[in-house]
């Protein structure tokens, strides 16, 4: 038994001897071909480009160093507000009103007799088939891409979420600037009631105490004062130190004990002499009333602080409640496409073409090579069996 193997001029030989068949499967499926890409609906595209403004009403004055803080840290980001704006886009109660602004349920061709059925489906066929929104995070810009079978209806629908987002961002800032304007409005009386109290307490307690102007009356004696008590301390500490490890009787304890006793001396001097004016006090008080009239006044200079910073953003929440600026700026406005998206006849009649010249070449040599296994398998039964051909 001869064991020829095929090569390229058997192959070329093959498809020459079944040219027809070649030739008329590849016009069938051309024709075919054609006459689906004539049929099939004809998309377009439209496509709308945005960029959100961050206008954050919300933030204090102090908040905007911190943002360009983080910045020049983490450098542009506008990943948060264009990633909102997308969520909101692709929420399920903004999707409902365009499909029943644009009646997309008859477009969809949905016909179910259950009005919950009917939305249920053309959410999906709008989310998946005809909606895209995409955000760029390098730059912010966020495109908004409608594909449908009327040029026109892409382009509206694009526009129409523009003006939808632009719309809701506006009410979403003048809520906001309602609720901060609110917010500073009852901190503004809360603190406004602290500074009456404490004005009325501080005077009461300058009343009480003979004091007019106390930092000036007692700031010297005050100063004395302090600098005795901290070196009586301090010798003090010394002493007890120096008792562990030597006897009271050592020259450096007798030292301290003298130096004690001359410190000990003035302070009951400044004492008596502080006893005989009347606008001062016993210096064994002053140091406690000192600090009490610290305190009250600490703490109103930090509520009048407190309120100097925030009546500036008060009356700044009240402008941003009321006013209505454009929260979006439309990069590109969504116009009617001049070429169709799909479907590209071309290049369909083309890969059928050649997909068919392809199949139809293969299915010949294989059918060929059958016949020649056949023929062999054939022969070999016959030797096998003593049959004669």
């Amino acid at each position: 038994m001869e064991n020829k193997q095929i090569d390229i001029l058997d192959i070329l030989l093959i498809l020459a001897k079944h040219k027809k068949f070649i030739f008329f499967t590849t016009l069938i499926v051309s024709i075919f071909a054609i006459v689906y890409s004539l049929l099939t609906p004809q998309i377009w595209i439209s496509t709308a480009t945005i960029l959100p403004i961050d206008n954050e009403v919300s933030n204090f004055s102090f908040s905007s160093s911190l943002s360009g803080l983080q910045s020049s840290l983490l450098g542009k980001s506008y990943s948060s507000s264009g990633s909102n704006l997308v969520t909101v886009m692709n929420s399920r109660t903004f999707s409902e009103k365009i499909i029943n602004k644009f009646n997309l349920i008859e477009y969809f061709e949905i016909s179910s007799p259950d009005s919950l059925l009917n939305m249920h489906e053309a959410l999906d066929s709008f989310g998946s088939d005809m909606r895209t929104i995409s955000l760029d995070d390098d730059t912010g810009l966020i495109l908004i891409t409608i594909n449908s079978k009327d040029k026109y209806m892409s382009a509206d629908i694009a526009n129409y979420i523009v003006s939808q987002i632009e719309k809701y961002n506006v009410s979403s800032s003048k809520s906001k600037g309602k609720e901060k304007r609110e917010f500073i409005e009852k901190r503004l009386a809360f603190i406004k009631l602290e500074i009456d109290n404490l004005s009325k307490e501080l005077l009461e307690f300058k009343k009480e105490n003979k004091v007019l102007l106390l930092d000036e009356q007692v700031k010297a004696l005050i100063e004395i004062f302090a600098k005795l008590e901290s070196e009586k301390r301090a010798f003090e500490m010394e002493r007890d130190f120096l008792v562990i490890n030597y006897s009271e009787d050592s020259p450096q304890v007798v030292v301290i004990n003298q130096k004690l006793n001359i410190i000990n001396k003035k302070i009951r001097t400044l004492k008596q002499t502080s006893k005989d004016s009347d606008y001062l006090f016993e210096l064994d008080e002053v140091a406690d009333m000192s600090l009490q009239y610290a305190y009250l006044d600490t703490q109103l200079e930090i509520k009048l602080k407190v309120y100097e910073f925030l009546y500036p953003q008060f009356e700044n929440a009240k402008i941003e409640e009321v006013k209505d600026l454009s929260t979006v700026e439309v990069i590109d406005k969504a116009k009617p496409a001049g070429k169709r998206s799909k479907p590209k006849r071309a290049m369909i009649c083309m890969i059928a073409f050649f997909l068919a010249i392809v199949f139809s070449s293969i299915a010949v040599i294989l059918i060929h090579l059958l016949k020649r296994k056949n023929s062999e398998i054939k022969l070999i039964g016959n030797e096998l069996f003593g049959k004669k051909q």
